[in-house]
């Protein structure tokens, strides 16, 4: 506040000093006997921000036809008052820094004139010194409403509207274009207070440039559906307006993309592997009708995003959206191709136990996939003040093939323990449709009917072949083929819901639900020499689970204030049949789960209380009495009297922005009821398991199996602050959270408490320097560390990554990213991964086009390590990795503004 005060008078005693200056060459000094008082108000012409210290130059001449000059100030609510002779050449000149100079004429009889308003553009081509120089305000209130200030972020020329927000306090962004303000999503996005880019709010922040925005406004809007369901009490939703320098109702946008290059190392051929990606956009945006296309090919691997030696995908999208009077349309379609190739190592060290000193398992896996997939979505909306009514349909084809390769071993106490070996082929059709309906209408009595239903049925044609080989260390060999049959899907569920109005006291409504899903799975298992059926490992199973729940829930939002709750009865019945080994059995849940929720949103803050009783409903495998041997040595089955897990939830989440600042934090705990944790039964021997129709565990393998455990706590908390630091011009974010919990853990023959602590951080720094410079540091550190069972395991994870862009000239731009990954832990050691990507381009054609070169995976040391742990093992995972290699691209796009 002091260093805006400071700024703030020191442009007053500026202003005053020209004033008097200009005042000191006056020619001649009129004093007339008929003045005019006038007074009015400078204000930015798009954010109606008022101006303090813009200087006023009164020009007049008298009846000699001299010219006086004299200079005012605005005060610092943008005002001005002053009295002159009246003339039909008087004018007064406003000018103020950053803005376009202004004239108004004052040619009047009358004793007093007010001017009212006199707005001023921003002048484009100084918005940079303005930022540089004054410092000026990210963001300014406005009743409810902020109105966020782009001027006060240097953005490049190729930014989109997406950086501006970046780094504002107190919003959040992903890569995509998703944006949170004060934990709350925003669910619209209008330009200049009209819909053009349709319902979706990420398609205006992806599309709109930067260098077009004038101002963002963010407030909160009644939500109209929900309206019709709640009335006055409806919620409120949070959206954007984005006001633009130039007013358009209709955009069309279109933009491509050419590169193509080669390997920087040869393939075991000793030939270097093409790369290439072809790509292109187009739209055409009005508030009546969104019609957009887009579609790629490339087969670029980078590290982190396509974790594959070879990869290569295609997609199409089209859709067309558009609304008329009180109906609403759209229709979409996607196509998404993929072959890729995968290689991946991994290691499971094992912690030391009563059986063994030492074991260590390691495997290769490779495995090859294409699938094409094609899907169609079709909804409509017919809305009035009373009436809602929604409908889709959905569809989806798709089509695959899968080749996969696996080779295991296994030493324990330094002597080989066991070998597998296995190969697969399968191919996959499935078709899928699903359609929904929603229906809500406003009756006399002010009361509110809702219905909602849908259907799903999926026909999967999967039909496959396995051929799978192991010796153990007593010399037996298994040889077994595996093949899979065609298994449906269904789903069906449907809702009937009566909404009471309670005034100004909310909204009640009662509802009752019911859902069906049907799940089938099929494999037989012989083995390859005598045809014999494995019945302990082969399936035919069908798991059905209806629900019915009743619930009753409150709606109240008052101003700032909102208040839910809910509270619901769910009875599952769950039917599992495996007709292959002729199990059956059917299971009835009883559960109460309910929710309340307290919510203050200002301008400025965020408070938020929830308090919610929920289920987590069990999966089809933890009910399987079968044996999943998909992992030899580390095997799984499931338990036919295992009880859904119940969590009592409490969370508490604040935020608030302070002029440039926001800071952020949440604290939560769950208490577990009947939580399902897993006991691991280790087998020294090959060991039949006549549970499992004799199914033989062979020697060194592990048997995981859930069952119940007693109740436990968990707790988490976290902080985030992001700031702008004016004086070094850097942006500043930090992010840290800590988790703790201390469940119940069966481990061999040992049973205990662990204490499972996690803690991450993370630190961002991007600088401000100016439009032709952005400097990016972001770091992430995550450490865990668990003791219990008389064992203790840590495992820590550093990546950092910095990037530069740069403007040389206004034609010639550069860019890199380095990245460093760090894993630390105490069986492995130390691993570093490193990754250096380089681009070198010239801006063509009037900046609509650019030529770059691209270099990925300069320094060839990325070693795609993950890992992961538990209080049995530390596990590594490598995966081969082809990114080393450059590309030229081409790229053009245009944007026309109607």
């Amino acid at each position: 506040m002091k260093r805006r005060r400071s700024i703030r008078w020191f442009s007053l005693l500026c202003a005053l000093t020209l004033a008097t200056g200009a005042g000191a060459q006056q020619v001649v000094f009129v004093q007339g006997h008929s003045e005019t008082l006038f007074r009015g108000r400078i204000v930015d012409s798009l954010t109606r921000e008022p101006l303090p210290a813009a200087v006023i130059s009164l020009v007049s001449k008298n009846s000699f036809d001299q010219t006086t000059v004299r200079n005012f100030v605005t005060d610092t609510l943008g005002y001005f008052r002053f009295e002159c002779p009246a003339g039909p050449h008087n004018r007064i000149e406003a000018t103020f820094l950053g803005y376009r100079p202004k004239t108004v004429y004052l040619a009047t009889d009358e004793p007093e004139r007010n001017l009212g308003d006199i707005p001023m553009a921003q002048s484009v081509e100084k918005i940079d010194e303005v930022v540089v120089r004054a410092r000026l305000q990210m963001y300014r209130m406005k009743g409810d409403t902020t109105i966020y200030l782009p001027r006060a972020v240097n953005t490049m020329k190729d930014d989109k509207m997406i950086e501006i927000l970046r780094h504002m306090p107190g919003v959040e962004v992903t890569e995509d274009g998703n944006v949170t303000i004060l934990g709350q999503p925003v669910e619209r996005t209008y330009v200049n207070q009209k819909l053009l880019f349709g319902e979706d709010p990420a398609v205006a922040i992806r599309q709109l440039e930067a260098r077009e925005v004038a101002s963002i406004e963010a407030y909160d809007e009644v939500d109209e559906a929900d309206a019709v369901k709640h009335g006055k009490n409806a919620r409120k939703r949070k959206v954007l307006n984005v006001v633009t320098f130039k007013k358009f109702a209709k955009s069309l946008t279109a933009k491509g993309l050419v590169a193509a290059g080669s390997d920087l190392r040869r393939n075991v051929d000793g030939d270097l592997p093409a790369r290439y990606r072809v790509s292109g956009e187009a739209g055409s945006y009005s508030e009546a009708l969104q019609i957009a296309a887009s579609g790629q090919t490339n087969n670029l691997t980078q590290p982190g995003s396509t974790p594959y030696a070879t990869y290569r995908a295609s997609n199409a999208d089209a859709s067309v959206s558009g609304k008329k009077d009180a109906h609403k349309y759209g229709a979409s379609y996607r196509y998404a191709g993929f072959v890729s190739e995968q290689l991946r190592h991994s290691q499971s060290d094992y912690f030391p136990t009563s059986y063994f000193t030492s074991q260590r398992e390691r495997d290769t896996t490779r495995r090859d996939n294409r699938s094409d997939e094609h899907s169609f979505q079709g909804n409509y909306t017919y809305q009035t003040e009373k009436t809602l009514l929604v409908t889709s349909l959905t569809g989806a084809i798709s089509n695959g093939s899968d080749f996969e390769e696996l080779l295991q071993a296994t030493d324990r106490d330094g002597a080989p323990l066991s070998a597998t070996r296995r190969s697969s082929r399968s191919k996959s059709d499935s078709h899928t449709i699903r359609w929904q309906l929603s229906a809500s209408r406003t009756l006399p009595n002010d009361n509110r009917l809702s219905l909602f239903g849908g259907l799903s049925y999926t026909d999967r044609q999967s039909r496959g072949l396995s051929y799978e080989s192991r010796r153990s260390e007593e010399g037996t060999t298994l040889l077994d083929q595996s093949t899979f049959a065609p298994a449906p899907d269904r789903n069906f569920w449907g809702e009937l819901s009566y909404g009471f109005s309670l005034g100004d006291a909310g909204n009640l409504s009662f509802s009752a639900a019911a859902n069906y899903t049907g799940w089938t799975k099929r494999r037989l298992v012989t083995d390859r020499l005598t045809g014999a059926v494995d019945a302990a490992r082969s399936e035919n199973a069908l798991d059905n689970t209806t629900t019915w729940s009743p619930k009753a829930s409150y709606f109240l939002q008052h101003g700032r204030h909102q208040l839910s709750a809910m509270f619901e009865y769910v009875l599952e019945q769950r039917d599992y049949a495996d007709r292959q080994r002729n199990i059956a059995y059917d299971r009835l849940f009883h559960h109460l789960t309910g929710a309340l929720r307290y919510t203050l949103r200002q301008a400025r803050s965020s408070f938020d209380v929830y308090a919610s009783t929920m289920y987590k409903p069990l999966w089809a495998q933890d009910f399987s009495s079968r044996i999943d041997d998909t992992a030899p040595l580390n095997l799984k089955a499931g338990n036919p009297l295992l009880r859904p897990e119940k969590t009592h939830d409490l969370r508490l989440e604040f935020e608030q922005i302070h002029r440039s600042t926001s800071f952020g934090a949440s604290l939560g705990c769950t208490l577990h009821d009947d939580p399902v944790i897993y006991r691991r039964t280790y087998f020294e021997q090959a060991t039949p398991l006549p549970r499992y129709d004799d199914f033989e565990a062979p020697a060194g393998s592990t048997l995981r199996t859930p069952e119940n455990g007693p109740k436990y706590l968990s707790a988490h908390a976290s902080v985030k602050y992001k700031t702008r630091i004016a004086p070094l011009r850097l942006f500043f974010t930090a992010e840290g959270g800590y988790r703790y919990a201390n469940p119940q853990t069966l481990l061999y023959d040992r049973s205990g408490r662990a204490h499972n602590h996690a803690a991450d951080l993370e630190v961002g720094l991007t600088t401000n320097f100016s439009p032709q410079l952005r400097i990016g540091l972001h770091s992430v550190t995550s450490a865990q560390w668990e003791r219990g069972l008389g064992i203790r395991s840590r495992l820590l994870n550093q990546h950092v990554k910095a990037n530069l862009q740069w403007d040389i000239t206004p034609g010639l731009f550069f860019a890199t990213d380095y990245t460093w990954l760090h894993i630390a832990s105490p069986t492995l050691g130390d691993t570093d991964s490193h990754l250096l990507n380089l681009s070198l381009g010239y801006r063509i054609l009037k900046e609509r086009g650019r030529i770059a070169l691209n270099a990925y995976d300069l320094l060839n040391r990325y070693a795609a390590v993950t890992s992961s742990q538990s209080l049995q093992s530390v596990s590594y995972y490598w995966t081969r990795m082809g990114s080393n290699y450059f590309t030229v691209s081409f790229e053009f796009r245009f944007n026309i503004r109607q």
